[in-house]
């Protein structure tokens, strides 16, 4: 079954997902967004 398989497929994605701590992510910007204006965007 197409569906059986995926939905199998889709189990075994989850199990190594990671999950992105957002709360984490925003307090570090500032400093991603200064240093990529400083080394990138010049």
């Amino acid at each position: 079954d197409k569906t059986r398989a995926r939905v199998e497929a889709m189990q075994s994605y989850l199990q190594t997902a990671i999950s992105i701590d957002w709360d984490q992510v925003n307090q570090a910007r500032p400093q991603w967004n200064a240093r990529w204006s400083r080394s990138i965007e010049r």
